[in-house]
């Protein structure tokens, strides 16, 4: 079972509104994750995981910015 990921700044009023956003297209980036491993294109993959990294960092989301570091440092 997999643990609901959360933000930090979930309980911040002027952070919701990107906090959602992010996790709406959040399924568009794992499918062009998806997308990049299924090509084999290392050099789009590494740029996307430092794209979720950044961007996961942003708002708040710890567990997701790790994960994304991992895979960008297994890139290069």
């Amino acid at each position: 079972m997999t643990d609901p990921l959360y933000s930090s700044y979930a309980d911040d009023e002027d952070m919701l509104e990107l906090v959602e956003m992010f996790v709406e297209e959040l399924p568009d980036r794992v499918h062009s994750l998806e997308s990049a491993i299924s090509q084999g294109d290392l050099p789009q993959l590494e740029t996307l995981a430092h794209q979720i990294k950044g961007s996961a960092g942003s708002y708040g989301f710890q567990v997701i910015t790790e994960a994304a570091g991992r895979l960008e440092h297994l890139l290069k």
